[in-house]
């Protein structure tokens, strides 16, 4: 499996291209991993989602485990960067974002990350083609936070939600 990414700080279009697939089985929302300490926790108050994130060298920050965070992402105590998360969507025990379709222009999301606190708010939502790559647009220069899943209506298309920070 090979995820590239291009992500530069100082560009307002950002390509991912990355392969998803997986069959999914379960409905449990919080992802729980004993073994190695989370990086971040995703909070997602409207659809009662908490799930942790693993360092982007972990073996645990692979789609088929859990959310992820993408390799070339910052992390949200950089100023003005982009935070880029994944998930499945679906059924099953790895459809971590199968509700992320329910958020609505304002909802609020939560990082933990270094004892910090960092909240953001739903400001658009767009359907990306499934081809293997998502346009990423930060021509505001805000820092942002980006989930993404597959379209849980007809997964051709990537389903793209696009938080600014409001911490």
């Amino acid at each position: 499996r090979i995820i590239a990414i291009i992500l530069l700080s100082y560009v307002s279009h950002i390509t991912l291209n990355f392969p998803i697939s997986r069959d999914l089985s379960s409905e449990e929302n919080i992802i729980v991993h004993e073994e190695e300490k989370a990086l971040m926790v995703l909070t997602i108050p409207k659809i009662k989602f908490k799930g942790n994130i693993y360092s982007k060298k972990s073996n645990l920050n692979d789609i088929d485990k859990n959310i992820i965070i993408m390799n070339e992402s910052d992390y949200p105590d950089k100023d003005n960067g982009i935070v880029i998360i994944g998930g499945h969507s679906g059924i099953g025990e790895l459809a971590y974002f199968k509700d992320l379709n329910k958020l609505v222009i304002g909802d609020d999301v939560t990082i933990e990350y270094n004892e910090e606190v960092y909240s953001y708010i739903l400001v658009n939502s767009y359907l990306d083609d499934k081809n293997g790559s998502i346009m990423i647009n930060n021509s505001n220069g805000q820092k942002k936070l980006f989930l993404y899943t597959c379209n849980p209506h007809d997964k051709k298309n990537y389903l793209i939600l696009v938080f600014e920070s409001n911490s």
